[in-house]
């Protein structure tokens, strides 16, 4: 799970509101969460103002992602995605909340399923943390 250059086939385009030379602290700061199908795949994806290096741990049907030493300061970036109505997905639901100085994502699975984790530099300075799974049927939903 090192860190690539690669570019990833995240789908949007759009910036969040501030650049990270913007934010003045050597801490990190989750700027966008977002969640994405396509090509028998499901993608839970994080940008970040800062490299961060991920400590996960699970239980039960839970993965448990702990970011040192980030925040998260537009509050739409810590609400709840539900994607239980895409059925062919292990990702039942992401969520994230503050622990201290550090943030916390949590991915509800429907399944047990192995993640492909992926830390890639992204445009404009940011990095994008991405947390990716082989769909149930193998295509499109």
């Amino acid at each position: 799970t090192g860190v690539q250059t690669c570019a990833l086939p995240i789908s949007g385009e759009n910036l969040p509101p501030f650049a990270p030379q913007d934010i003045a602290t050597d801490a990190s700061v989750l700027t966008w969460t977002g969640f994405e199908r396509g090509n028998g795949v499901s993608r839970v994806f994080f940008q970040l103002s800062a490299g961060v290096t991920p400590v996960p741990t699970a239980d039960g049907n839970t993965l448990i992602y702990r970011l040192p030493n980030t925040s998260v300061n537009v509050r739409n970036n810590k609400r709840r995605l539900n994607t239980s109505f895409f059925p062919n997905t292990p990702v039942t639901s992401v969520s994230i909340s503050r622990s201290g100085a550090d943030t916390i994502i949590k991915l509800r699975l429907r399944r047990d399923a192995i993640p492909q984790i992926s830390i890639t530099k992204a445009a404009n300075g940011y990095t994008m943390f991405v947390i990716e799974f082989a769909d149930l049927s193998g295509g499109e939903a």
